[in-house]
């Protein structure tokens, strides 16, 4: 990956999330989890399903 491809969250709290294998209930679950937390940022990673 090339530098500068995400901005730089100096300071901020970022979540990676990955290989949900499209499991909608999985996913929504840790969405709402990150949005009601103090989450600053999340990144999906692989096998995202849909």
């Amino acid at each position: 990956m090339a530098s500068g491809v995400l901005p730089s969250p100096v300071g901020r709290r970022v979540a990676l999330v990955g290989d949900t294998h499209a499991n909608a209930v999985w996913t929504c679950r840790v969405v709402e989890e990150l949005a009601a937390g103090d989450v600053d940022m999340d990144v999906q990673f692989g096998d995202f399903g849909w």
